[in-house]
């Protein structure tokens, strides 16, 4: 019998006083009343999950009918800047694109990302000296950890949307 719940876990990075701050991103996706739901991220937690239904629409992706939970693992978080938690959509809109089977990514647990979408789907990522500064830092330990170029996934399929409206 297929498993009803499905599951994975990122790491995420956002800008704290121009320092990148890790945090565990997880989340499943089960037979519930379908939608989407992120805890942890305080009154941003709502103003993601919006963009991101907005985006599936403007890009024309189905999801699945579906609940997904998205997780934000630090309270610390609430204490932080709005705008320095804007550098978590792009690993909660991965996660929940993997989670809905949007994007051919089966595992994230030794992943990393951060960035921020646009509207129209863009995608800003940190500097990569920051990304290189952090892989290097001692608590990443012996672990393998990937940097995945997200944005080209998610790139192709905009130029897709655009080309069949244009062509």
């Amino acid at each position: 019998m297929e498993s009803q719940v499905s599951s994975k876990r990122l790491t995420g990075l956002f800008l704290s006083k121009g320092q990148a701050e890790a945090v565990q991103i997880f989340g499943h996706a089960s037979r519930g009343v379908p939608g989407v739901e992120i805890v942890g991220l305080g009154p941003q937690s709502k103003l993601m999950k919006e963009k991101f239904i907005f985006l599936f629409k403007q890009m024309e992706i189905k999801t699945p009918l579906k609940r997904f939970v998205l997780c934000v693992e630090k309270e610390i978080l609430l204490n932080k800047d709005a705008n320095d938690l804007t550098w978590l959509e792009l690993p909660l809109f991965v996660l929940l694109s993997s989670l809905a089977e949007i994007i051919p990514i089966t595992r994230l647990d030794d992943c990393y990302c951060s960035g921020r979408l646009s509207l129209i789907g863009e995608v800003e990522t940190l500097d990569q000296i920051l990304m290189k500064d952090y892989a290097e830092q001692k608590w990443i330990g012996g672990k393998a950890r990937y940097v995945i170029p997200i944005e080209e996934l998610f790139t192709d399929r905009i130029r897709e949307k655009k080309g069949e409206k244009n062509g």
